[in-house]
């Protein structure tokens, strides 16, 4: 569970502005020393981010329970803060992770079996490797990423797919069969397939569409 919460924080953190960019007008100088200044949350986040690379097994898994979900939190918060697979200092801790999560999709191209994470491991596995895509400046991870991600993707949309009833037809749930929706789980699914796309892998437009509109069934309504 420590884990688990350290890395989403230090997701967190990138995604509320640390890595935000100095203003135009500053003067080179002014520049230079944004870019140099050590925060407070800089710290806290290699500090965090130190933490994990320490929880790295001989395997490549980063946790006990759930790891393979666990494990691609874990390299998605090195990637937020600018370091790929190709990075000098830590690329061997990456790639070792990013080959176990690869090891674990199963013939399906479905990577929530094996840890139990489910639906909820899948996409965050499927997001992990369309994040990675194309950073490690190595032909042959390059390709096992690629295959690994179509294979994820074809299984997201093949559950987005599934018939259901109206209330929940265009999302996900714990399963990829499962013929209910969970407004969590889909919005990971669709993070993934968004993120694929960025990526040149092609999503049917009818599996976003119907996502985005089961997604507003269920939020609450608000007094217009």
């Amino acid at each position: 569970m420590k884990t688990a919460v350290l890395i989403f924080t230090t997701l967190l953190w990138f995604a509320s502005g640390s890595l935000r960019l100095p203003a135009a007008d500053l003067s080179d100088q002014e520049i230079l020393k944004t870019l140099t200044t050590d925060r407070p949350r800089d710290a806290a986040v290699r500090k965090a981010l130190e933490f994990l690379r320490q929880k790295q097994k001989s395997n490549g898994a980063v946790a006990e329970r759930y790891p393979t979900a666990l494990t691609a939190m874990a390299i998605m918060a090195h990637l937020s803060a600018g370091h790929p697979p190709a990075d000098r200092q830590y690329g061997p801790w990456l790639r070792k992770s990013i080959n176990y999560v690869l090891s674990k999709q199963n013939a399906d191209g479905y990577f929530g079996e094996s840890d139990g994470s489910r639906m909820y491991g899948h996409g965050l596995c499927t997001l992990m490797l369309a994040e990675a895509l194309g950073m490690p400046r190595d032909d042959e991870m390059d390709e096992n990423i690629r295959k690994a991600l179509k294979r994820a993707v074809q299984v997201t949309i093949n559950a987005a797919l599934v018939q259901k009833s109206p209330e929940n037809t265009g999302g996900w749930r714990y399963t990829p069969d499962a013929r209910d929706s969970d407004l969590s789980l889909s919005g990971w699914q669709l993070m993934s397939l968004h993120a694929t796309q960025q990526v040149g892998i092609p999503v049917p437009e009818n599996v976003i569409k119907n996502a985005w509109l089961g997604e507003w069934k269920v939020l609450p309504s608000r007094p217009t």
